[in-house]
């Protein structure tokens, strides 16, 4: 092949990559831009200040939430089509209704660092109140469950914590209520009831009938 017939050769073989970049480009904008959905919500400000808008949600193929997404940060649109992103350093919360349910999140802590994040609420109590976020991995989940009083205090467990680590931890949290003590004393004795047994704890410190569950 002479260096002609190579630089044509090269020159087609150029463009006709730079094509096939821009045809994926496009169809990766226009897939990621199908799979937001704008929803009808509201946001907390900083200053407790409730303000009802416009919130843009990511779907998967199937039209499902991506709720892994809402605990990092939500999307408000603006008239130009862009999207300011708030994460939870900038407000206290928001909600939205999606597929006729409510969905409630709201800036807590989820390590004893401090760190926050947007979680839901579990359970509303006089006493406490229990915030939890799901983290997503290749083929399991790990739950992290923030417990809160109302004084402000709280600690932070996770699923995947030895049943004992987390009776432990909740004895220390929970020491000045005796009854609480004795039901965690038969409570995380295996993996598998994890869920049942912190319910069982939030219900008991918030005395069973004034605990509210706010997510089923």
């Amino acid at each position: 092949m002479n260096n002609q017939l190579k630089i044509k050769y090269l020159s087609t073989n150029l463009v006709a990559r730079c094509l096939a970049f821009l045809l994926l480009f496009a169809l990766s904008t226009t897939s990621v831009h199908a799979n937001v959905r704008l929803v009808k919500g509201y946001i907390i400000s900083e200053r407790d200040d409730t303000v009802n808008t416009t919130l843009a949600v990511h779907v998967d193929a199937w039209g499902r939430l991506n709720e892994a997404k809402l605990n990092h940060t939500v999307e408000l649109p603006d008239s130009s089509g862009n999207y300011l992103n708030l994460t939870p350093d900038d407000i206290k919360g928001f909600g939205f209704s999606f597929k006729e349910k409510q969905y409630t999140y709201v800036s807590k802590p989820i390590d004893q660092e401090g760190h926050l994040m947007f979680v839901q609420p579990l359970v509303t109590g006089p006493n406490t109140t229990l915030f939890c976020y799901t983290q997503l991995y290749h083929q399991m989940s790990e739950e992290h469950f923030t417990f809160e009083k109302q004084d402000g205090s709280y600690i932070c467990i996770s699923s995947f914590s030895p049943p004992e680590q987390i009776q432990h931890e909740l004895k220390s949290f929970f020491r000045e209520d005796e009854q609480a003590l004795s039901v965690i004393s038969t409570c995380f004795q295996k993996r598998s009831s994890l869920q049942k047994d912190i319910d069982r704890v939030v219900r008991e410190v918030n005395h069973d009938q004034q605990a509210v569950a706010t997510r089923k």
